[in-house]
């Protein structure tokens, strides 16, 4: 299990013959609520959530605490991500005042048989280029905020992967620029689109890290974000 809740910069979190992982964290005052965590879940099976959990500011410290060890156990144990989110959430609901809510996306992937599936939880959906293509798309993907309610099902979406595909996902970071939200998105996806099909991970890393920069002028940010690249 590999995990970047306690880094501030970019860090290639999980890479082996066929996958590659690669995440970044751009800083904001506060206690840190963006958590990644991948598990190989081994035969070419991978596992990955970006989460953004919101503790009371009391209660930071141990929320993490809690948290992390929980979900390396449901990554490595729960057979399909809706299965995750679910007793992710039903932890949270017992979790008393430790942690509010937590919005978060969970994906398996599966290299043998080039297929990624996720659930999504109050968080935005992951995004899918295409090996070739020239843009990226938003995947399909609703569900409530982990946290809110006991016992809550979450639906399991899927999409076919092709060697080479870039799956990004984005934490809720992204939308709070200078209280923008859709404007943000959609220059970031733009400048990213203008990357060749070929970039490394690292370089669609960079420019969103880039953006961010040029977006907010240097200034401190409202909320982390968390920017997670998955190549197969």
């Amino acid at each position: 299990d590999r995990g970047i809740d306690d880094i501030h910069s970019r860090k290639e979190i999980f890479a082996d013959s066929s996958i590659i992982v690669h995440t970044q964290r751009i800083p904001a005052p506060g206690p840190v609520e963006d958590i990644v965590r991948v598990t190989d879940k081994g035969e070419g099976r991978y596992a990955i959530l970006l989460g953004d959990c919101t503790f009371p500011v009391r209660l930071a410290e141990f929320g993490n605490l809690m948290i992390g060890p929980r979900i390396e156990y449901h990554l490595a144990e729960s057979p399909a991500p809706s299965t995750v989110l679910a007793q992710l959430n039903d932890d949270l609901c017992n979790a008393g005042q430790a942690v509010d809510f937590m919005t978060c996306v969970t994906c398996y992937i599966d290299l043998s048989n080039k297929l990624l599936e996720y659930s999504v939880a109050g968080h935005q959906p992951p995004l899918h280029r295409r090996w070739g293509a020239m843009s990226w798309r938003m995947l399909p993907g609703t569900g409530i905020p982990l946290g809110i309610r006991p016992g809550e099902k979450f639906q399991r979406y899927s999409a076919r992967l092709q060697s080479g595909d870039k799956i990004l996902l984005l934490s809720d970071g992204m939308m709070k620029i200078n209280g923008l939200s859709n404007g943000i998105m959609e220059e970031v996806l733009r400048g990213i689109d203008m990357l060749p099909m070929d970039s490394a991970p690292t370089e669609v890393i960079e420019h969103i890290g880039e953006h961010v920069e040029s977006a907010t002028g240097g200034k401190t940010l409202a909320d982390e974000i968390t920017a997670t690249l998955i190549q197969v």
